[in-house]
């Protein structure tokens, strides 16, 4: 698994929408700075199968506050082809309990067991959906023997 990233402008739509219903000005207040984050996972035709679900899982701790850890992770099901899939981004609370790649593993046989019965689960974490099915796609090329997937979350500065 490979890691890309970069900044980005949000905007709410929502906030936006009930602005104009209103008749106020749009300005710089309906928008922030955040940044996203790409999962990446690259690999031979036979890493990924139709139909696999893959989770993808990252832990970033924070440089300001060493042992403490922001934590997401993506669900999608994988397909045979060059296009999209539906993704799932799933938060974790921000704290000093990381959860570790043999948990990960363990509880692999139930995306349950790693989102919601997860004591540290959090639904509406500081790491969102990127509102695009650009931020989930699926990749193949059996000639070059290539598969992969990528997963996108995005994160408000200074949010969470």
């Amino acid at each position: 698994m490979f890691i890309t990233y970069g900044p980005m402008i949000l905007y709410d739509v929502d906030q936006m929408t009930q602005a104009i219903a209103d008749g106020v000005e749009l300005d710089e207040e309906f928008y922030y700075d955040a940044y996203w984050m790409t999962l990446n996972t690259k690999g031979t035709t036979v890493a990924l199968r139709e139909d696999d679900y893959v989770i993808m899982y990252m832990g970033i701790e924070n440089p300001a506050s060493v042992g403490f850890y922001e934590q997401w992770s993506c669900l999608g099901q994988y397909s045979e082809k060059v296009g999209t899939f539906h993704g799932t981004v799933f938060n974790y609370d921000y704290s000093d309990v990381l959860l570790t790649n043999n948990e990960v593993t363990r509880n692999a046989d139930n995306i349950d067991y790693q989102t919601f019965y997860h004591p540290n689960y959090d639904r509406n974490g500081p790491w969102t959906m990127g509102a695009s099915s650009k931020y989930y796609t699926t990749y193949f090329d059996d000639a070059a023997d290539v598969t992969g997937m990528s997963c996108t979350g995005v994160r408000q500065v200074g949010a969470g």
